[in-house]
């Protein structure tokens, strides 16, 4: 993490902080690093495709930097990506089952 509160993931109180802002901050980084993961390795429910490794791979790095809009459109990105692999499981037991 980027910011200073990051030092909550070393489970050191920061500065004017309390404990939620650890929490906070872990969630960012377990979040991030999926994103991250999938986009590298490209795979995340199911084999992704390239618009959903692109996905994942904005919106790691959003979630990396301490602003509350990034963070927004970087789970945002996430829960997209999630979504597309949903349907394309969907669709592919639809066409398995006919």
């Amino acid at each position: 993490m980027l910011d200073p509160i990051g030092v909550g993931l070393l489970l050191s109180l920061p500065k004017g902080g309390g404990w939620w802002d650890v929490v906070w901050v872990t969630l960012l980084a377990v979040f991030a690093l999926i994103a991250l993961a999938g986009a590298a390795e490209g795979w995340l429910l199911a084999k992704t495709n390239g618009a959903e490794r692109l996905l994942l791979l904005v919106g790691g790095l959003l979630l990396v930097y301490p602003k509350a809009l990034y963070d927004t459109i970087g789970f945002g990105l996430l829960i997209m990506a999630v979504i597309l692999q949903l349907l394309r499981r969907r669709t592919a037991r639809r066409g398995a089952a006919a």
